[in-house]
């Protein structure tokens, strides 16, 4: 199960480098294809593609959470068990028991996602925590001017104190995971 070391290094390196992501962990097909071809002068072109109904399970699991983490699907669960495994021994060097927060107040049992800490809290000191992390990722921000310098090379507009909104990005700085508002501006 080299994918889930693969995930669990990734995550705890976003989370090292203030960039928390949101993503899932599934079980399902997936196809790889490398395409090379060389010109008459010998230059290469390479076109590589992952696809397939694992890929897409994947990230509508993802789109669907309203948080940035890491879930373990229950497709890959049910793979495990199905293996042999007992998922409680394998997934605890990887993974702890939370109740995910989901868009349109989707509701599901408690999952096993991937731990932005190493340890444990308790509920207080996890929310602490969390909004610890969002408070350095402002601070940073902040710090690092990158609304200027952003706003420099893209159009922004300031989403009335939820991020900033970059039209031609697509993608909200300082927000919530999600756009909530949208202006445009002509």
């Amino acid at each position: 199960m080299e994918i889930l070391e693969v995930a669990h290094k990734f995550n705890w390196q976003a989370i090292d480098f203030f960039f928390p992501v949101r993503g899932s962990v599934v079980y399902g097909e997936i196809m790889y294809v490398d395409l090379k071809q060389k010109n008459e002068a010998g230059g290469l072109y390479n076109i590589n593609s992952v696809f397939g109904k694992g890929l897409v399970k994947a990230h509508e699991k993802a789109e669907k959470q309203h948080w940035a983490g890491t879930v373990i699907d229950e497709s890959f669960i049910d793979e495990l068990v199905n293996r042999g495994y007992d998922v409680d021994t394998f997934l605890k060097p990887y993974s702890k028991k939370f109740k995910v927060p989901y868009k349109n107040g989707l509701e599901f049992p408690d999952e096993f996602v991937m731990p932005i800490i190493k340890g444990q809290l308790n509920d207080e000191s996890f929310k602490n925590y969390g909004n610890g992390i969002y408070s350095d990722f402002i601070k940073l921000t902040q710090d690092k001017n990158y609304e200027k310098e952003f706003s420099t090379y893209y159009d922004w507009i300031a989403n009335r104190g939820v991020g900033f909104y970059f039209q031609k990005l697509q993608v909200e700085l300082g927000g919530t995971p999600h756009l909530y508002i949208r202006y445009t501006i002509k």
